[in-house]
């Protein structure tokens, strides 16, 4: 299916019928939930994701609704233009992925601050498609996951080092579009802690499902049917949960959610422009 909404109206959302969320066996449950959680890293993630779940709460970003994020899928689309130029920095020999070679030279270019295991633990977790390279989906997943772990000099807020020392800033495309890339992230961020609001690392449809109903109820209905509808419902379609579940465990974890909310702003699209 397209990663873009296109020119559908909330009229053609409303068509569509809201699936009941399907509740995983705990058995279930529990093999989705150690998939998730069988890199180490995964669990540095997460300790991240609820720091900066404090710092967007702090800055007002996490009231917003999906409904407005879905607004800004064409101010964020812009940013992933900015970002097929720094891939394409690093994607030395043109084929369109990194493989892990490249993928080490550029965060020794970026200065990412991760040790050796953790390096090789983000590649794997950010390689969605087991393919043993990153292609640009999985290279926004590289660097949103970099960023929460504010493990990228160029991409953080602070211009201080950790033993208080300035940092200078690199003349370089990451550099360049730090604010823009930062901000774009931050986005994500807040869309996906909208239904992790535990911050386990993971989303099920229960999730998904309490989060319209608590707005719907925020805006004068119930939570049992008679609240308003909005554009965001009838995006999460079925279709959309199999679209966002790469690897079918019926959990979404974080990388899932970035992976395909660069193709809702278009970065398949990007890649279709490349191929022509």
């Amino acid at each position: 299916m397209g990663g873009k909404l296109g020119k559908q109206t909330e009229e053609d959302f409303d068509e569509q019928p809201e699936p009941p969320p399907r509740v995983l066996t705990e058995e279930e449950h529990a093999l989705a939930v150690e998939k998730i959680m069988s890199h180490n890293i995964e669990r540095k993630i997460i300790q991240a994701l609820r720091r900066q779940r404090e710092y967007l709460g702090a800055q007002g970003k996490l009231n917003m609704k999906f409904d407005r994020i879905m607004l800004k899928f064409g101010t964020i689309s812009k940013v992933m233009k900015h970002l097929r130029q720094v891939f394409a920095q690093f994607d030395t020999n043109g084929n369109m992925v990194l493989d892990q070679d490249e993928f080490l030279k550029a965060a020794q270019e970026m200065q990412v601050e991760l040790s050796r295991e953790e390096l090789a633990e983000l590649f794997d977790v950010s390689d969605l498609t087991h393919e043993h390279t990153l292609g640009m989906k999985e290279f926004v997943v590289m660097l949103c996951v970099s960023n929460v772990l504010h493990a990228i000099p160029e991409l953080n807020e602070e211009e201080v080092g950790p033993g208080g020392e300035r940092r200078e800033r690199r003349a370089s495309l990451v550099a360049e579009y730090s604010a823009e890339l930062r901000g774009a992230m931050d986005l994500m961020v807040a869309a996906y802690l909208l239904f992790d609001r535990p911050v386990n690392g993971y989303i099920d449809r229960a999730e998904v499902a309490s989060v319209f109903e608590d707005e719907g109820a925020s805006q004068g209905g119930s939570r049992k049917g008679g609240a308003p509808r909005h554009a965001s419902h009838g995006f999460f379609t079925e279709e959309r949960w199999a679209e966002m579940d790469v690897d079918g465990s019926g959990l979404i974890s974080f990388e899932e959610f970035v992976y395909c909310f660069s193709k809702w702003v278009g970065v398949d699209e990007d890649e279709d422009e490349e191929d022509s």
